[in-house]
């Protein structure tokens, strides 16, 4: 598990550069992520994890992310991983989030979870190593988007009596609906609203469901080719409708705020953080 070549170290010292390593690093996310970290000349990409049967597995990640061959592997070595790093950034399933949580609090390396799709129970574990790690959590990682939920936030507790609705596109192969952006969206609207998502919050209508209730907050997820990411945030009354709305063009307007997350995280103290506070916005 060698560390990155020194040809691409750049002008920052070893000793100021942040050992990274990236978890589902096969994924369309963890390409994207490693891409990015190997052109930073304040990270060093450690470790790569991927499950033994993934295609890309024992492969290089310079090669897998567009770059000259690095000398560190996609494996399955976490363990030692875990030593090596400071930062580990993971975009993959529930299931491969809560495998590593006890192993990354043990060895004292900060999280930066982008896992949509988590349970309660999930999230409640993340919870719970966020008293002794810092970990940065986040459906989205979008500078945009992140600017877009304040301005949700605003608009609903602005607009009384508005009903809301949000409609979340994507690419053809995404497991989990709703997104978790446009859950993040939702809640945002909710707290605007002074409502409880949970009791608000309608995904889809089928049949005779009857007129709209004033408190819900409709969600629709639409699934097709290759579509990025894109969210909508409707706000209608009987005279005129207000759209907040997101698209993003490629992956990298994830990335860039995942960067931003690794460098808060490598320096925040324990505690569970949202990107509004990687940005100062909370």
């Amino acid at each position: 598990m060698a560390k990155r070549a020194s040809s691409t170290v750049g002008k920052a010292t070893v000793s100021k550069r942040i050992p990274v390593a990236v978890f589902g690093a096969g994924g369309r996310m963890g390409i994207k992520n490693m891409g990015m970290i190997l052109q930073q000349a304040d990270m060093d990409l450690m470790a790569a994890i991927e499950r033994p049967e993934h295609a890309l597995f024992g492969q290089d990640v310079g090669a897998v992310s567009g770059h000259n061959p690095m000398g560190v592997l996609l494996g399955d070595g976490l363990e030692q991983a875990l030593r090596g790093a400071k930062v580990m950034v993971d975009f993959s399933s529930p299931k491969g989030t809560l495998s590593h949580l006890n192993a990354s609090v043990r060895n004292g390396v900060a999280l930066v979870i982008g896992t949509t799709g988590l349970a309660k129970g999930e999230i409640a574990k993340i919870h719970g190593c966020a008293k002794k790690i810092p970990v940065v959590l986040s459906g989205n990682f979008s500078l945009g988007i992140n600017v877009l939920l304040g301005l949700a936030r605003q608009a609903a507790a602005h607009l009384e009596g508005y009903d809301a609705e949000l409609v979340e596109y994507h690419h053809n192969l995404k497991k989990d609906a709703p997104s978790g952006t446009a859950l993040m969206l939702a809640r945002q609207v909710a707290t605007g609203k002074k409502l409880t998502l949970e009791k608000a919050m309608v995904c889809g209508r089928e049949g005779l469901v009857g007129a709209r209730r004033k408190d819900e907050i409709g969600i629709h997820a639409v699934r097709g080719g290759g579509i990025v990411g894109r969210h909508e945030v409707l706000l209608v009354s009987d005279h005129e409708t207000i759209t907040l709305g997101h698209l993003a063009h490629d992956r990298e307007a994830f990335t860039s705020g995942v960067l931003k997350a690794v460098r808060f995280a490598a320096k925040a103290k324990p505690g569970l953080y949202s990107m509004l506070d990687v940005l100062g916005m909370n």
